[in-house]
């Protein structure tokens, strides 16, 4: 387990993804890839765990 998420959750998450996105484009601590993409930025960001 670990990785399981409230389904009440998912607009709180979906809202700061939106939220945040802006602030992806001025934060180095992440990954390069997700910085260019945003779309790889909301799955990440909607994931709880990393894909391995």
């Amino acid at each position: 387990g670990g990785c399981e998420v409230e389904p009440d959750a998912a607009p709180a998450v979906l809202l700061a993804v939106v939220l945040l996105l802006p602030a992806l484009h001025v934060t180095p601590s992440l990954p390069s890839e997700i910085m260019y993409d945003p779309e790889v930025a909301l799955r990440w960001l909607s994931h709880p765990c990393p894909p391995k």
